[in-house]
């Protein structure tokens, strides 16, 4: 099962750095208690699009975000495996989300996500020893910006 097992602290949710530029229309989904441990969408010259899994730590629940982006592109899923969770996030961006890879915090990998083309800025979000809790992003056809919230 899932829930308790990680075992985590109810930390104080803090937001990352915004990657990614200010089209689309926003939304958000977080919760502190709230644990990302799969992925899916579709990608090809960029993200263009993802939903998010996340469980909830106290409960064992699962809770999906909406569909974000749009349905260009082929699709690919990336699920930690069990007593695992996603905690290292490496992104390339400019305007939209042009490649992303996600990572447990045993370091199994998504594989990258998107061509991640042109001139852009390349960041790793590593959280290690930390949830990530919440999504906030904006989105059209493509990913166009993403923040993540995360807790100890």
């Amino acid at each position: 099962m899932w829930g308790q097992s990680q075992g985590f602290n109810q930390g104080q949710v803090q937001p990352s750095p915004v990657f990614g530029g200010t089209g689309g229309n926003p939304g958000e989904l977080s919760n502190p208690n709230y644990s990302l441990i799969a992925v899916r969408g579709r990608h090809g010259g960029a993200v263009d699009s993802l939903q998010f899994l996340f469980v909830d730590i106290t409960t064992g629940q699962c809770v999906e975000s909406p569909v974000l982006g749009g349905q260009g592109g082929v699709p690919f899923e990336f699920s930690a495996p069990q007593g695992q969770w996603i905690d290292k996030i490496s992104l390339k961006y400019h305007s939209i989300i042009t490649s992303i890879t996600f990572q447990t915090n045993l370091g199994v990998s998504s594989g990258k996500v998107g061509a991640g083309g042109g001139n852009g800025k390349e960041e790793t979000l590593n959280l290690a020893g930390k949830r990530i809790t919440g999504v906030k992003w904006r989105s059209g056809t493509l990913i166009d910006s993403l923040q993540f919230f995360y807790s100890s």
